[in-house]
């Protein structure tokens, strides 16, 4: 790997970019505003044209004539517990590099900036323009998109370095609910869990001692007192709510001792409700795009309320009015935003060129895949597919604790990306 990348990584990597309050002109918080500002003046000294979007988002393009678009995000989940190096210093160990963001997704962006220098530098002239976008709330609403959409011009045609190669060309749909329900008798508080796209690793509850009926039933939960309470605290395992299968969700291991102790069955019901296969609200649903799935993945007290924060992902010929009939399940009192899904041509010039490019580097002849992550490729109305930057099989753990790639598996997906590029832009 050339030192200059890593060195880029590293800078880039070291910005906590978690959406964090927002400040005039800073729509995600500093770090996010600072990291956008510090791509973009890079860019711009590779010899590309910048423009910062009011901090939502910016670009960087270069060459003549159509519009392709390449979208990257800078913004990253919260790192959570679990980490055996610093989330936000890219190292490289046992032949892997760890950092959150590395694979998700600020790594790909590196990559890119630097395969069109790399392509310019070489004396190519771009038959397109091509144009590095960057945004700044990927992960908690993609409303840098919404702005991006409203404020610049749409390419016509796109990928998102951001998911598995080969390439993805259908994505579920997204349902992001936030149910309230009416506080258990002497709850105190619960809370757990920190985005509804992340398999909560840790929750904690507070209960009065009075209302429970045998301490001795918590079987997951570690139990301490504090006065006339109970303190339940669980541990579990981050992963991507595409996936819930793969992680243990806390916030559901606390809910369960809850009712064991107590036997009020409002914690059973939430509970029960939160299978991750959706058999619990009456949505165990598949088609050819994957199967429903559920994650519970942030709960708190808000007043007298328990606010749940729960992600579905929801197979192509589901309709929202299923999802919404799923939200009412856990509660009538809900907010429901969904994000439709995509579902690519197959047959279109797009898919076929990249399809193309990863065969000639890797000398893989490998189909397309269908996804229930959702990416930039969903957020403008123009053709785009999610390309990359690791193979199916490589555990990255996106979302969770020690997030890695490969060297092997990030250097191979620079050559896919320059290929590309040149392919699709020269």
């Amino acid at each position: 790997m050339e030192k200059q990348i890593f060195d880029t990584l590293k800078r880039i990597i070291a910005y906590k970019t978690v959406e964090a309050e927002s400040r005039p002109g800073m729509p995600f918080g500093e770090q996010n505003f600072a990291c956008l500002t510090d791509v973009l003046k890079m860019c711009e000294s590779f010899g590309m044209k910048t423009l910062n979007l009011d901090g939502y988002c910016g670009y960087a393009e270069t060459g003549d004539g159509e519009l392709v678009g390449i979208l990257c995000h800078l913004d990253v989940v919260p790192t959570g517990d679990n980490w055996n190096t610093d989330p936000f210093e890219a190292v490289i160990k046992d032949g892997y590099i760890y950092g959150r963001g590395v694979v998700d997704d600020k790594g790909p962006a590196v990559l890119n900036i630097y395969a069109v220098k790399e392509l310019i530098e070489s004396g190519l002239k771009p038959k397109r323009r091509i144009r590095l976008i960057f945004g700044c709330n990927e992960e908690s609403g993609m409303k840098c998109m919404e702005y991006y959409k409203s404020h610049s011009e749409i390419p016509s045609l796109a990928y998102a370095p951001d998911a598995e190669f080969p390439l993805i060309v259908t994505e579920k749909g997204i349902a992001d609910v936030v149910a309230y329900l009416s506080k258990p008798v002497g709850l105190s508080y619960i809370k757990g869990g920190q985005r509804r796209n992340i398999v909560p690793d840790s929750c904690e509850a507070k209960i009065e001692k009075k209302r429970v009926v045998d301490i001795t039933k918590a079987k997951a939960c570690l139990i301490r007192e504090d006065d006339d309470f109970y303190i339940l605290s669980a541990k579990g395992k981050a992963a991507h709510a595409s996936t819930p299968k793969l992680g243990e969700n806390a916030i559901v291991k606390v809910l369960e001792d809850l009712y064991a102790v107590t036997r009020d069955s409002v914690y059973k019901k939430i509970a029960d409700k939160c299978v991750t296969d959706g058999s619990g609200i009456g949505l165990k649903v598949e088609d050819f795009s994957g199967a429903f799935t559920v994650n519970l993945g942030k709960i708190e007290t808000e007043n007298e309320k328990l606010k749940l924060n729960i992600d579905m992902r929801c197979p192509v010929t589901m309709c929202e009015d299923k999802v919404k009939a799923g939200a009412n399940a856990f509660s009538v009192e809900n907010d429901v935003t969904f994000s439709p899904p995509l579902n690519a041509d197959e047959n279109s010039y797009l898919v076929k060129t990249l399809l193309g490019v990863y065969g000639d580097v890797t000398k893989n002849d490998k189909k397309p895949l269908r996804i229930g992550g959702g990416t930039y490729a969903r957020a403008l109305p123009c053709p785009a597919v999610a390309f990359g930057p690791v193979e199916t099989d490589e555990i990255c753990n996106v979302h969770d604790a020690n997030e890695r790639i490969s060297v092997e598996s990030f250097e191979k997906a620079y050559e896919i990306y320059k290929t590309a590029i040149k392919r699709l832009c020269f």
